[in-house]
């Protein structure tokens, strides 16, 4: 019996439908961890959960993508879906295909998802995009990773910084990301200290010389050291044996220096980006003027007093941008600075004896 034609294209049409429903849908790109497509730091990808199946989290189809750390260091990198989102998007990071320990993120900026980490060399990270409670959509995911690490210009002792003035200022110094020298100096064990380098060139009326970290916060360290020449490598140089320079953690060291000797100076400070300060003193003058001069307390937080064995003449006191904050005439052996009314910080101390005068540096709390 032959059939009517519309009967043949109605059934043409069911065997189609069950044909299609009964086999596998066809699955998008990225689908799965294993086709997990490429992102690199500092790109953006539009995306779409549309086409995806659900493997993981929360209920939602799943769009994947993987990033390796190609860096030599750790560094902080983010994973945003801020930029653009039409649905309410949900996010996993794994570091492995077996989606074990996610770190995830749901509504960090509105719906959107956002995740920061310390990304490790050679790891690479799963991104599964998904989302919340069976939702799914477009978004474009960015990748922001922070630059590598920039050390100071004197984190080597081969660039340590030449100090030529009798009172040195270097602002804004990078310690956090200082890095270690990698040896040691005779009679005093520097390892796992992050510091940069200073040096003091070797002339004939070298005298004292102090050195200090300006707002410390973190663990310090100022310590000088002695080198036979101008260009030594680290295991030539001496720890200077004096009282004021301790091979230990502190935000400030002294020393009497030597003439015709050259000296190089380690600071650090894991805490955070600040001042160096320098200040020097002519050995002719301390080694004879000045030689019984003292001041105290310093740091300091009311009064400083001054002493000396002969009159002094006067006394000036002035900040780091050179303004005068306090200038006494003395006359005497003995005098006081009030000290309440000053900015915590430092200040370089200006002091007259006998027609000349010596600096010293003075920390007020």
């Amino acid at each position: 019996m032959k059939l009517n034609p519309i009967y043949n294209f109605l059934g043409f049409c069911f065997l189609l439908s069950h044909t299609v429903h009964a086999s596998n849908p066809i699955l998008g790109t990225n689908d799965t961890c294993q086709t997990a497509l490429d992102i690199v730091c500092n790109d953006s990808i539009d995306g779409t959960t549309l086409d995806k199946t659900d493997t993981n989290g929360v209920g939602g189809p799943d769009a994947f993508y993987k990033y390796t750390e190609t860096g030599a260091d750790p560094r902080d990198v983010t994973f945003s879906l801020c930029t653009a989102f039409d649905y309410d998007p949900y996010m996993r990071i794994y570091t492995n295909c077996n989606l074990n320990n996610p770190i995830e993120n749901d509504d960090s900026c509105g719906l959107g998802s956002e995740i920061t980490l310390t990304a490790m060399p050679g790891v690479t990270y799963y991104i599964a995009i998904e989302g919340y409670n069976g939702d799914s959509g477009n978004f474009t995911l960015t990748l922001a990773c922070e630059g590598p690490p920039m050390p100071p210009p004197n984190d080597d002792l081969a660039n340590a910084i030449f100090i030529e003035d009798v009172n040195y200022l270097d602002q804004n110094v990078n310690f956090p990301d200082a890095t270690e020298e990698g040896g040691n100096p005779n009679g005093c064990t520097i390892d796992g200290i992050n510091g940069v380098w200073y040096r003091i060139p070797s002339i004939s009326d070298f005298g004292r010389t102090e050195a200090s970290i300006v707002s410390p916060e973190g663990v310090q360290a100022v310590i000088f050291f002695e080198a036979p020449n101008n260009a030594p490598t680290i295991d030539q140089l001496v720890h200077v044996d004096q009282a004021e320079n301790p091979c230990f953690t502190s935000s400030e060291a002294a020393i009497d220096g030597v003439p015709d000797t050259f000296y190089f100076i380690l600071v650090a400070n894991s805490g955070n980006v600040s001042d160096v300060m320098f200040s020097q003193a002519i050995l002719d003058i301390t080694s004879s003027t000045f030689k019984n001069f003292s001041f105290f307390p310093n740091p300091t937080s009311e009064i400083l007093t001054l002493k000396n064995t002969t009159e002094i003449e006067k006394i000036v006191l002035r900040n780091m941008l050179g303004v005068t904050v306090v200038a006494k005439e003395i006359n005497g052996t003995e005098a006081t600075i009030e000290t309440e009314h000053l900015a915590t910080g430092s200040y370089i101390l200006s002091v007259y004896i006998n027609g000349v005068s010596a600096q010293y540096h003075v920390l007020k709390k």
